[in-house]
């Protein structure tokens, strides 16, 4: 196979592997990351595919328990935080599904997951929530649809998600001074939901603000 068929096949393979990525956030706040006081060194492990999966009712009737169980499966790997969208997702799945989904999505090294190999490594998975936290941080400032940053970090492209930050912060900027020059409510309700859809798109924030100016 010359290099060319090579990298063909393994953008096909990377484009089957991120095809299903369902994290992300529009107008929801962020919750506040836990810390899971581990004790153990970041490692690289395999999951064991046959963890019981009590009915979720379970633990719908015991949220505290739900929080502890999921701190301590981040902690067991030597993952310092508890991700908060994982936290958000107990609201409807049960902690070892949300984690065993986590880990999967975003601790298997490329190379591993073009290879078929489900060895999760936390020490990706500690650099993927410290992007996340800084993520989020703004989140609470700005809410804004995340999926764009959460592809990326899943193909752990994490130049790019800087680059993407920087770009989400350029975008923010335009905001508050459109706001205050446009006091219509659903004028204000457009320009919000534009931001929070297409910040990383400049052309559809531009041909707003274009339009909105023309108006």
């Amino acid at each position: 196979m010359n290099l060319t068929n090579l990298k063909k096949t393994m953008n096909l393979a990377i484009k089957d592997i991120f095809m299903g990525v369902s994290y992300g956030d529009g107008e929801r706040l962020p919750l506040e990351y836990l810390k899971t006081h581990t004790t153990q060194i970041p490692m690289k492990l395999i999951l064991p595919s046959d963890i019981t999966m009590h009915p979720k009712e379970s633990y719908q009737e015991f949220p505290e328990l739900s929080r502890e169980l999921l701190i301590h499966l981040f902690s067991q790997i030597g993952v310092k935080y508890v991700p908060e969208v994982a936290l958000y997702q107990l609201n409807h799945k049960r902690p070892i599904e949300i984690f065993q989904e986590f880990v999967r999505s975003f601790g298997i090294s490329m190379e591993n997951r073009l290879n078929k190999k489900e060895v999760i490594d936390t020490y990706i998975l500690n650099s993927v929530i410290a992007f996340l936290q800084k993520m989020d941080a703004f989140r609470g400032v700005y809410p804004f649809n995340s999926k764009p940053i959460y592809k990326l970090l899943t193909q752990h492209e994490f130049n790019k998600v800087e680059r993407l930050m920087i770009e989400l912060k350029e975008s923010s900027l335009w905001l508050n001074p459109l706001l205050q020059e446009h006091k219509d409510g659903s004028v204000q309700r457009e320009i919000k939901t534009v931001f929070i859809e297409n910040w990383h798109k400049p052309r559809a924030i531009s041909n707003l603000i274009k339009r909105i100016k023309n108006d």
